[in-house]
């Protein structure tokens, strides 16, 4: 994930802890600020409501049926030519 956001040039190493290993320190950028229209990082939700978005499902297709048309295209799809 690190390496995804250090590509896209979202985050950006500031400096290294002085701790056994020097693990790096991040920090965001303009360019991840600029991706999600953000003026600066107080406007990202606070990390509470953002476990409270994971908790709740965004859709829940668990026990919705599939349509009859959808269920054959995808028997079809699935038998051996």
């Amino acid at each position: 994930i690190v390496k995804t956001l250090l590509e896209r040039e979202w985050i950006r190493i500031v400096g290294y802890r002085d701790v056994p290993g020097k693990p790096a320190m991040f920090a965001t950028t303009k360019v991840f600020l600029d991706h999600f229209n953000l003026k600066n990082l107080d406007d990202l939700p606070p990390l509470a409501e953002l476990r409270e978005m994971e908790a709740e499902p965004v859709l829940d297709f668990d026990d919705a049926p599939v349509p009859q048309s959808l269920q054959e295209l995808a028997d079809a799809s699935a038998e051996p030519e």
